[in-house]
């Protein structure tokens, strides 16, 4: 016979004995066993072993149970005693959320109003640039290239003033 079957069969004896068979491994591993003597003194042997390991007596020292029970017992204390602390850290976790959920509007407000803060710094300044070089045109004057960068900064000088007198 070849290895295979004899290592199927070996196998289908061990299942059997753990899971159970589907019907029709056990009519094949019951054919086997009938033909293949091998196979059929292991299954023997392994009933054997397993009535054996039934039967035998497991001595177990006097008060195993109570000193099982009593440390057990005992961990479910050590356990309920972190427990509180837990409790707290959970809590903690939470109030830092509904904080920063609650607070994230206010945040954005003012991160949105010192963005148009500067956007609106920078608009006035150009327009304050735009009324000198207007106001230059008219009169006829042409800065030199030098004088207009002079001028530009004056200019930005006279926005942050008015900025800052507005919100005094």
């Amino acid at each position: 016979m070849s290895e295979n079957l004899h290592t199927r069969a070996l196998q289908l004896v061990a299942k059997a004995r753990v899971e159970g068979l589907a019907d029709s491994e056990r009519d094949w591993l019951a054919a086997h066993l009938q033909d293949c003597d091998f196979c059929n003194e292991h299954a023997q042997q392994t009933d054997r072993a397993l009535r054996a390991l039934r039967t035998a007596a497991i001595s177990v020292p006097a008060g195993l149970a109570s000193r099982t029970q009593f440390r057990v017992r005992l961990r479910a204390m050590e356990l309920s005693e972190r427990e509180p602390q837990r409790r707290m850290l959970w809590l903690a976790c939470a109030a830092s959320w509904i904080v920063g959920i609650a607070s994230a509007p206010y945040v954005w407000r003012m991160f949105m109003a010192r963005r148009t803060h500067r956007h609106a710094q920078a608009r006035l300044a150009n327009w304050i640039r735009s009324l000198v070089d207007h106001s230059r045109a008219v009169r006829g004057q042409r800065p030199a290239s030098g004088e207009r960068a002079a001028d530009r900064r004056a200019g930005l000088d006279e926005a942050r003033q008015l900025t800052l007198s507005r919100k005094a």
